[in-house]
C-alpha cells in the first residue's frame, strides 16, 4: 500500500493555499494513506472535518530555551516518522534551515520532494521543485509539485471547507445581527505585526462604516489579539459591533465568515479563511508579496502601495526593519494606504 506524508510546518494560511493540493491528491487514489507532520495544532482542527488527512504526526517545538529538551522532541519525531514506510515524503517548507536538510536526510522514503527556493541543490531530495516567490503564486508552485507525483490539477469548488449543520447554528453566529449585513473585520495578523495596519485607522474605518445603518462589524482574531480588538472599538457603540476576538476555533470562524457580507483584512490566514468561504474580501497588504500570498478564488481585492518597499521580495525591507524593532513604527508601504483608499473600495460591496 502506498503512503504519502506532507511535512506541513507552515501557518493557516498558507495551508488554506494548500487545499487545492491536498484535495487533487486524495481525488487521485494514488495513495493509501495520507499522513500530515504538523506543529499547529489549529491546523488538525481545521483540516479533521474535510477527510483528507488519515494520521496526524505532532512536531512539538514551542520555540524552546532548553536545547536539549528541543533536540529530544526533534529525535521522538524522527522515530516515530521512520516508523513507517513511506513511498513518497514532501518538506513544504521554504527555509531550508540547518535542522531541516539534516532532518530529511535521516528520513526514509523512496521519493523525497522538496522545495528549492535559493536556486541551491539539496543532495537530500530526489526531486525538487522551483520557486520564485517574486514572480509565482503559491498555488503554481503545488501544481508544480502535483505535476512530480503524476497527479493532474484539478480545479476547486467553493466552499473549500464544507461545515456541518452543527458547525453552521454554533452560539457565536446564532448571537449575529440578522437583521443587518454583518462585515467581518481582522486587524491583526498573528504574530507577525510588521503586516498590520494602524489600528487607529482600523478604528476610523469602523467609525465611518457604522453610520451606515444597515450594517454591523464583527471583530475577529485570536486570543493574543484581544487588546487590539479593544483598541480599534474605541468610542464605538457597543450595539454596533460583536466583538469575537478569542473566543472562536478555527471552526467557528469559518461559520462567522459564511455569514458575512465582506471581510477586511490584513495579509492574515483569517484573510485566507475568508477566500475559502467564498467571501468577498478587501485586504490591506504591506510588505509581503501580494503574488506569492494571493489568496484563493477570484473575489479579493487588495490593496498594496509598491512606490515605497519592494513586497514582491515578501519581507520588509531593511529601514522599515529597523523601524520596526526600534520604535514598532508601521512600515512605510502601510502607512500609505489611508482609511479613504480602504473606504473606497469597501463601498463597492455595500
Amino acid at each position: 500500500m502506498k503512503k504519502i506524508l506532507i511535512i506541513n510546518y507552515q501557518g493557516i494560511g498558507n495551508t488554506v493555499l494548500m487545499m487545492p493540493f491536498f484535495f487533487a491528491i486524495s481525488k487521485s487514489k494514488l495513495f493509501h494513506e495520507f499522513d500530515m507532520s504538523i506543529k499547529n495544532h489549529s491546523l488538525s482542527a481545521l483540516l479533521t472535518g474535510e477527510g483528507i488527512v488519515d494520521n496526524y504526526i505532532f512536531y512539538d517545538d514551542k520555540r524552546h530555551n532548553n536545547k536539549l529538551l528541543l533536540f529530544i522532541n526533534r529525535l521522538k519525531l524522527l522515530k516515530q516518522i521512520r516508523k513507517t514506510n513511506y513511498e513518497v515524503i514532501i518538506n513544504m517548507d521554504q527555509s531550508h534551515s540547518f535542522f531541516t536538510t539534516l532532518f530529511m536526510n535521516l528520513l526514509k522514503s523512496k521519493k523525497k520532494i522538496g522545495i528549492n527556493s535559493r536556486n541551491t541543490f539539496f543532495k537530500v531530495y530526489d526531486d525538487q521543485i522551483r520557486y520564485e516567490p517574486m514572480t509565482q503564486s503559491e498555488q503554481n508552485l503545488y501544481n508544480g509539485i502535483l505535476g512530480i507525483i503524476g497527479i493532474q490539477t484539478s480545479s476547486i469548488s467553493f466552499p473549500v471547507f464544507n461545515l456541518t449543520e452543527k458547525e453552521k447554528q454554533n452560539n457565536y453566529r446564532k448571537s449575529l445581527n440578522k437583521k443587518k449585513r454583518n462585515i467581518a473585520i481582522h486587524p491583526g495578523c498573528g504574530t507577525f505585526d510588521y503586516k498590520r495596519w494602524e489600528k487607529e485607522k482600523f478604528n476610523e474605518l469602523i467609525i465611518s462604516l457604522i453610520k451606515n445603518e444597515e450594517l454591523h462589524i464583527i471583530i475577529l482574531g485570536g486570543e493574543e489579539e484581544a487588546s487590539l480588538g479593544k483598541s480599534v472599538l474605541e468610542n464605538v457603540p457597543s450595539n454596533k459591533y460583536t466583538n469575537l476576538v478569542g473566543k472562536l476555533n478555527i471552526r467557528e470562524t469559518l461559520s462567522i465568515l459564511e455569514n458575512s457580507c465582506l471581510l477586511i483584512s490584513n495579509d492574515s490566514g483569517v484573510m485566507h479563511l475568508g477566500a475559502a468561504m467564498e467571501v468577498p474580501i478587501v485586504a490591506i497588504f504591506g510588505p509581503t508579496s501580494n503574488i506569492k500570498n494571493h489568496p484563493l478564488g477570484d473575489k479579493t481585492k487588495i490593496i498594496i502601495n509598491e512606490n515605497f518597499c519592494n513586497s514582491r521580495s515578501n519581507k520588509i525591507c531593511e529601514e522599515c526593519k529597523i523601524n520596526w524593532k526600534q520604535k514598532k513604527s508601521v512600515p512605510l508601504c502601510l502607512q500609505s494606504i489611508s482609511v479613504n483608499d480602504v473606504l473606497h473600495e469597501v463601498n463597492k460591496y455595500i
